[in-house]
């Protein structure tokens, strides 16, 4: 969870990259503990697409994991849930080799909201209480680099 929310918290792309990547890891095998193989599945696919992204920011891949993300989410569907989990997947696949910056953790942060009803869905506290946190770290991240000029009401 703390490296979840670590990762978040990076301004450095790479960093954040990084982080994500290792911590997806570490969630597959929660998600295994609980007995959701979509959970499973899907943090694998993004640990993978993490670990491709730090090399490479080619748009393919985003699609090709979308693809692989949405076949393997049908395939291994349990519930209502399972599909929130599976367009939060879908739509970080995509936005991890299309934005940076304040984009790309913008996008993150409503991945991190479609995961928390996935979270929800499967009765994980921790997952519950890990997206609640990140969302908090992200929101925290951009408004700690929003120029001083955003943030001024006129």
């Amino acid at each position: 969870m703390a490296m979840g929310w670590y990762a978040a918290y990076q301004s450095d792309d790479r960093q954040f990259i990084f982080y994500n990547f290792a911590s997806a890891l570490v969630a597959a095998l929660h998600f295994g503990m609980l007995g959701s193989m979509v959970g499973v599945g899907l943090m694998l696919i993004s640990g993978l697409r993490f670990g491709i992204s730090l090399y490479s920011k080619h748009a393919s891949w985003g699609t090709l994991f979308a693809i692989v993300t949405l076949i393997q989410g049908v395939y291994l569907f349990e519930g209502w849930y399972d599909g929130f989990g599976i367009a939060s997947s879908m739509m970080a696949c995509w936005i991890l080799f299309a934005f940076e910056g304040r984009q790309l953790r913008i996008a993150a942060f409503i991945c991190i909201l479609l995961s928390l009803v996935h979270s929800v869905g499967i009765d994980s506290w921790s997952s519950i209480l890990y997206c609640t946190g990140t969302m908090i770290s992200l929101a925290w991240g951009l408004l700690r680099s929003t120029p001083k000029s955003e943030t001024v009401a006129a």
